[in-house]
């Protein structure tokens, strides 16, 4: 009975008890002393997640950057990550870091990328530290869990560890999805008082406004301090819990409500004067007025039209701390419509009299918005990758008397003194159209593409332009010591052949659409799918320069380049046909 049992490659997990059992009687009838609890899985040949080389990755994630600051968070799930895959005998053969990202949003890029990688079938398990670093929200963690499921790929968490394919684990994990879901719910709710409380108590929330410094000069961080403040690196013109005033930020915010008082600036025109006026400061030095804005969003820029009118709706330049609120889906409610205002302890830079008399310039000078109950919304195919060729801003689609037109987005917010007229929207369309119709394809491009892929050296060649986004999102975010690729076991060469085979495949049938490009085309006009015209767009072209209504420089993106150097398409256009010059530079 013993033999057939130990024989039984079979058996799973599930029948351990019973094995167990039948051994006990086994020793029991043979007077023997019974050693059935300390025979290992092995013995019976259990097919055992250790006694399989599995290839693991995992994801860790923090809400604020202050925990990737002090790096105790990332370190430990890394480590327990670690320690974990190493005790199941398994490789860890990635690690994706989400740095300040909720666990309520779906859109994440690690989280992406990772999604988007276990759907090609490069590893075998995802593990966290808690389910709750992977969704807080409990609708989309079991639907990514399902997607998991049917692309084959396991979820493992250290800290839960339980099995969630089992029916009990499916219970214990809706269980505790609603337990970190409520938890959220709860932390919004200590949130908002917290945010309520420091109203009470004079303090504001958030970001420091434009205008005002914590005072720690001798220890600014601040973005407008280093090279642009005079007191920076002085000693410390406040404790750090009360504002003070910015000696240049709060001049822009007194003149921006001045020249608005008079009725003759709009909001873009008090930009353009914010960005061309010089202030001298007391050593002989100058400066430029620009915005405050954090290094991770690009830095301090000019004044624009948008930024303007924020400055000019803030009622917290009258020494009041407003707090806004949600609605009861958690959507912000708009800035004008405070639900609380309390007195608050900064200093007042503009009085109730100029700022209401503010608001009520703006009602008079608001026009009235159109009304889009009775137009079709239309797209603009070339949103993106049209370019100004003047000032280099890019140029977005807008409506003017009934007309789908281009402007210069510099121009539109009064960050630049752009002289870029407007262009038709359906005249550079058409050209472009046009240009791309003319490609001459030969039958055997796919065959002959596939072979330069094939033979490239460099992944770059061959890598879609929507993988190198996702690769280099997956860099940025790995910036922390122990998130590295240096640290992580690199893939087979079998696994590099295999992934390099799925990107050609996948790169040949992306860029089919291309070969027919004006069937393609028409096929999206006559449904009116603006969607799948701009998807086009951005499949040929990665950026389009225009001077009026001429079309200055066209540039292919990275994918359509190689493909247009590595075949024969467009070989036998010639000529003298208008055009032919955008042809050449498309061509290379």
């Amino acid at each position: 009975m013993s033999k057939s049992i130990l024989n039984n490659s079979s058996l799973t997990v599930a029948h351990k008890p019973l094995c167990f059992a039948l051994l006990d009687r086994y020793f029991s009838l043979a007077n023997l002393p019974s050693h059935a609890g300390n025979i290992p899985y092995e013995f019976f040949n259990f097919r055992t997640p250790a006694a399989i080389k599995m290839k693991a990755v995992g994801y860790v994630r923090v809400s604020s950057e202050m925990q990737v600051k002090q790096g105790h968070s990332l370190d430990m799930q890394h480590q327990m990550i670690a320690d974990y895959v190493h005790s199941r005998g398994w490789g860890l053969s990635d690690l994706f870091c989400e740095i300040g990202r909720t666990g309520r949003l779906t859109d994440r890029p690690a989280l992406r990328m990772m999604l988007a990688r276990a759907k090609r079938g490069e590893f075998d398990v995802i593990v966290v530290t808690s389910f709750d670093r992977f969704h807080r929200h409990l609708l989309h963690l079991l639907l990514a869990l399902d997607q998991l499921r049917q692309w084959n790929v396991s979820f493992v968490s250290t800290t839960e560890n339980i099995d969630f394919t089992t029916p009990w684990g499916k219970v214990a994990l809706a269980v505790l999805g609603s337990l970190a879901e409520i938890y959220c719910d709860r932390l919004s709710i200590d949130t908002k008082r917290g945010k309520q409380g420091r109203v009470l108590k004079g303090l504001w929330n958030g970001s420091i406004p434009l205008g005002y410094c914590n005072g720690l000069c001798s220890t600014c961080t601040d973005v407008n301090g280093v090279n642009y403040c005079p007191h920076y690196g002085e000693s410390n013109g406040g404790d750090g819990k009360t504002l003070i005033l910015h000696p240049i930020e709060s001049l822009a915010v007194q003149l921006s409500f001045e020249w608005h008082q008079t009725g003759k600036y709009s909001d873009g025109l008090i930009a353009e004067k914010l960005n061309s006026y010089v202030v001298t400061l007391p050593d002989g030095t100058t400066r430029h007025f620009r915005m405050k804005r954090c290094l991770a969003r690009g830095g301090p820029q000019p004044f624009t039209r948008d930024s303007v009118r924020e400055l000019l709706m803030r009622i917290f330049y009258t020494g009041r701390v407003p707090y806004f609120g949600t609605t009861t889906r958690g959507a912000k409610l708009k800035r004008h419509t405070p639900t609380l205002l309390q007195d608050g302890s900064h200093p007042v830079l503009v009085t109730t009299e100029v700022f209401e008399r503010s608001q009520e310039i703006r009602k008079r000078m608001q026009r009235k918005p159109h009304t889009w109950t009775t137009r079709t919304r239309t797209h603009f195919s070339l949103t993106g990758i049209l370019f100004c060729a003047e000032c280099g801003s890019h140029m977005i689609g807008s409506h003017c008397r009934g007309e789908r037109r281009y402007v210069c987005n510099a121009r539109i917010q009064h960050r630049l003194r752009c002289m870029q007229p407007s262009v038709d929207a359906g005249e550079v369309e058409s050209a472009i159209i046009r240009l791309l119709s003319k490609l001459k394809w030969s039958d055997d491009w796919r065959e002959q593409w596939q072979q330069a892929l094939e033979s490239a050296q460099d992944e770059i060649a061959f890598l879609s332009d929507e993988t190198l986004r996702g690769l280099a999102a997956e860099r940025r975010h790995a910036t922390y010591e122990g998130c590295g690729a240096e640290n992580l076991n690199p893939l087979t060469p079998e696994q590099i052949a295999r992934q390099r085979i799925f990107e050609i495949d996948r790169l040949i049938e992306t860029l089919e659409p291309l070969s027919a490009f004006s069937a393609w085309w028409e096929i999206a006009a006559s449904t009116r799918d603006g969607l799948s015209q701009r998807r086009l767009m951005r499949l040929a072209l990665s950026r389009v320069v225009v001077c009026g209504p001429k079309i200055e420089k066209i540039e292919a993106s990275r994918s359509f380049a190689h493909l247009l150097r590595n075949t024969q398409v467009g070989r036998d256009v010639k000529g003298d046909e208008p055009g032919n010059d955008l042809m050449g530079q498309l061509l290379g």
